[in-house]
């Protein structure tokens, strides 16, 4: 709905991320996206596809998955032949369609095994079964020239016209991403005087038990000059 009836963004995709599931016997950590969060990340496959429009916002899209390099590599070893083959998530098999390069994580700070489409939710998370919510994260690229203030004040205009049909306690907020954190840049700036004064303290320390360790020797200087005087080795 938000990329059909605003003009917000470019693209945008929804997840719900840090997803811990059984592939095959061996637990492996997965997000769940919509088909358009390799189209917002700009960034394609090193192998196979990405996923398409057929496993995208529809509840039963196709059973596949995307593979990270991290779990290309750790389920894998890199097995050039992995595309087309089949492993078994919760009992129902998925076909893997693609790897992603070395290094790309999404916005998360830690990559995960694989991505799956987020219409087969129910695949990875049983409770949701039955239910007609569930809480995701959406992502989106503004559109080129379009301002955070306009932004915002179309997506409010939006969301008070869905707030008519749709029953929600909470209402949409624009909120930047920067990179991997999802903090503002403004807490490097809190939490740098912390470290600061942290590494002050650690050398304090380090230069009391240099001085210590100093004072000890200058101690022993007589007793070191006698045992050297009666045939004692240096060692």
């Amino acid at each position: 709905a938000l990329r059909s009836e605003t003009a917000v963004f470019t693209e945008a995709y929804a997840a719900l991320n840090e997803i811990n599931r059984r592939i095959d016997g061996r637990m492996m950590a997965v997000n769940l996206v919509s088909a358009s969060f390799f189209r917002v990340a700009r960034v394609n496959p090193i192998m196979g596809r990405a996923l398409s429009a057929a496993e995208d916002d529809r509840a039963g899209g196709n059973p596949v998955l995307v593979l990270s390099a991290k779990g290309w590599q750790r389920r894998f070893n890199r097995d050039p032949n992995v595309i087309g083959r089949t492993v078994l998530v919760t009992g129902a098999p998925y076909e893997i369609v693609g790897v992603m390069p070395e290094g790309f994580r999404g916005l998360e700070v830690s990559a995960p095994d694989f991505w799956a489409p987020l219409a087969r939710l129910v695949d990875f998370v049983a409770d949701v079964r039955g239910k007609d919510r569930v809480g995701i994260e959406i992502i989106g690229r503004l559109k080129p020239g379009l301002s955070v203030e306009s932004a915002r004040a179309q997506l409010a205009a939006w969301d008070s016209n869905q707030s008519a049909t749709v029953d929600r306690t909470m209402s949409i907020a624009l909120v930047p991403r920067r990179g991997t954190v999802p903090q503002p840049l403004e807490a490097i700036a809190v939490f740098t005087p912390l470290f600061l004064a942290f590494g002050l303290i650690l050398l304090i320390g380090c230069a009391n038990v240099a001085n210590l360790l100093l004072a000890r020797g200058v101690a022993r200087q007589r007793e070191i000059g006698i045992r050297l005087s009666i045939g004692a080795s240096r060692r």
